[in-house]
């Protein structure tokens, strides 16, 4: 089994900076990416083909996903926005673009 290092953006640290209270959860939730993170999560498709997208429930708040990549070379689970899941995927397709744009 390969342990994953988890990475994070700026932009992620704002998202989990503005769940207030329930970061700590979703960060907690999220750290289950460090073992199998490609079997945690579900490959995404059409322009966001590359990414995987892991869902998990904040008590009180509902359903949030983390959109990431995984560099398999170096092991990282680089982790590119965590979000409710409503219009998730077009967040995510932005921030993927910006990434992409910049590296």
């Amino acid at each position: 089994m390969n342990r994953y290092s988890i990475e994070i953006t700026h932009l992620v640290e704002s998202d989990l900076d503005d769940l207030g209270s329930k970061r700590d959860l979703a960060v907690n939730k999220i750290l289950n990416l460090e073992e199998n993170p490609s079997k945690k999560g579900s490959a995404l498709k059409g322009n966001l083909r590359g990414l995987y997208s892991y869902k998990f429930n904040l008590p009180g708040s509902g359903q949030y996903r983390a959109i990431y990549y995984l560099k398999n070379k170096e092991s990282i689970c680089l982790l590119i926005l965590v979000a409710s899941r409503e219009n998730i995927y077009q967040k995510a397709q932005r921030r993927y673009e910006s990434i992409k744009t910049n590296n």
